[in-house]
């Protein structure tokens, strides 16, 4: 089965969320499934990354910090 993972917290960021998702995406991979994981690109993490190729990281939207007028 083809899975897909989407999130806006992910490595390097250390997290409850990160943990799980990992150990996830670990454990389907090695049940057989095609997983990938799709999140956004910040400081510190590689666009693409040879060993684990089913990371998908994306430019994403800045959130504002006051208000959602622009939205």
């Amino acid at each position: 089965m083809k899975i897909g993972l989407f999130t806006d917290a992910y490595k390097p960021q250390i997290s409850g969320v990160t943990t799980s998702l990992n150990m996830l995406a670990e454990g389907l991979i090695k049940e057989g499934h095609e997983v990938y994981i799709i999140t956004v690109k910040t400081k510190g993490s590689k666009e693409f990354d040879i060993d684990k190729p089913y990371i998908l990281r994306f430019r994403g939207i800045p959130y504002p910090r006051k208000g959602l007028e622009i939205y």
